[in-house]
């Protein structure tokens, strides 16, 4: 029997453990960790533990699916003291993207706002940025870590004039 996952950071959900509990049910299973994508391959042959481990993959991706639904989205608009000054905007878009190396941060957008012609865009601010995270835990997680707050006590009141922040929780029909 093979049983085969493919996941965007799978490990993170605990795969090397499973796979560590399984013990005899678990050889022949192979877990791979190859440009942002962690693979599991397994070929049964010991009983029922390459079944048995398809299944709790089954239950963990479907439980990864689930939390994916539901994951808060912290948005943050930066105005500069000194509108459209690049350096300034590239400063903020750098250390933004260290909050990359913060545990529970499940991705990260930041760029410069674009201009628009169109009456209902506010295109006023300077530099954006989206965080995803899990959970109210991960985001204050977040927001407590010292990558952040360096960011935002030390780098930010220099350049920033105002920041405008909006937290909301994605929520999607399942299926989709």
């Amino acid at each position: 029997m093979m049983v085969s996952a493919s996941k965007e950071r799978l490990s993170e959900s605990g795969l090397p453990m499973i796979l560590a509990g399984w013990g005899d049910a678990a050889a022949g299973c192979r877990h791979e960790h190859a440009s942002g994508l962690e693979e599991l391959s397994c070929v049964g042959g010991h009983g029922d533990g390459a079944g048995r481990l398809r299944s709790q993959l089954s239950f963990r991706g479907e439980e990864r699916k689930a939390q994916a639904n539901e994951r808060l989205q912290h948005v943050v608009l930066f105005w500069l003291k000194e509108p459209g000054n690049g350096e300034h905007r590239r400063q903020i878009i750098e250390a933004s993207e260290s909050f990359r190396e913060i545990p529970g941060v499940r991705a990260l957008r930041v760029g410069e706002a674009i201009p628009s012609d169109r009456g209902i865009v506010d295109d006023s601010y300077d530099v954006g940025l989206l965080v995803t995270v899990d959970d109210r835990q991960a985001l204050q997680a977040y927001l407590d870590h010292p990558i952040h707050v360096a960011a935002r006590d030390r780098l930010l009141p220099p350049l920033v004039e105002r920041a405008v922040v909006y937290d909301f929780q994605q929520r999607r029909s399942p299926g989709r």
